[in-house]
């Protein structure tokens, strides 16, 4: 069975960089580029891993992440933050909220990010 990831994104170019990368690993992929229609898509879908943008237009990532562990019915699911950000105070707070991951767009390699992913998926 395909494991599901729900990917809340807003970059098209990275959007499409990871589809190409996970759908070949045979992953199912759900997108969304809004934050609040994230939390929904989360109760619906029920992923095993969420990989959730810290800057977003409307509400922030971070306040997503609150949102998904704050609900009983998404607070188990593991959330990777994928940022352009390197804010060590921004990281802190993620991981206190209760990601399992802090990954900078910037650093990104496809394959150790699949290796979190593997990690920390359900």
């Amino acid at each position: 069975m395909r494991k599901k990831i729900l990917i809340i994104e807003d970059d098209d170019a990275l959007i499409r960089l990871l589809k190409k990368f996970l759908d070949e690993r045979d992953y199912e992929l759900i997108f969304t580029d809004s934050a609040e229609s994230g939390k929904e898509l989360a109760i619906k879908h029920k992923p095993q891993l969420v990989i959730l943008d810290v800057i977003l237009p409307g509400i922030s990532g971070v306040e997503t992440l609150k949102m998904i562990k704050g609900d009983d019915q998404t607070k188990y699911l593991p959330v990777i933050m994928l940022t352009s950000l390197s804010d060590e105070e921004k990281i802190n707070d993620a991981k206190i909220l209760g990601a399992c991951e802090y990954v900078i767009k910037s650093d990104l390699s496809l394959n150790s990010f699949l290796d979190k992913i593997k990690q920390n998926i359900l």
